[in-house]
């Protein structure tokens, strides 16, 4: 967790699936964090393929 504002998820696999992203998205809700970062450092380009970005459904009724 990042100044309680932002959950980072490292991993390094071969393809994220969805058991990661359903666990990113578990602790952003039980933690009450408005966003999380999921990094796969497994990838050849980290911008575009390595990660994966997700918002709290709490949160996304404010904007």
């Amino acid at each position: 967790m990042v100044e309680h504002a932002i959950i980072v998820e490292i991993k390094s696999v071969e393809e994220l699936h969805k058991i990661h992203k359903a666990q990113t998205m578990n602790y952003m809700n039980l933690l009450k964090v408005p966003k999380s970062i999921l990094i796969n450092f497994n990838v050849y380009n980290l911008y575009s393929e390595g990660t994966e970005t997700f918002v709290s459904k709490d949160f996304e009724k404010l904007s």
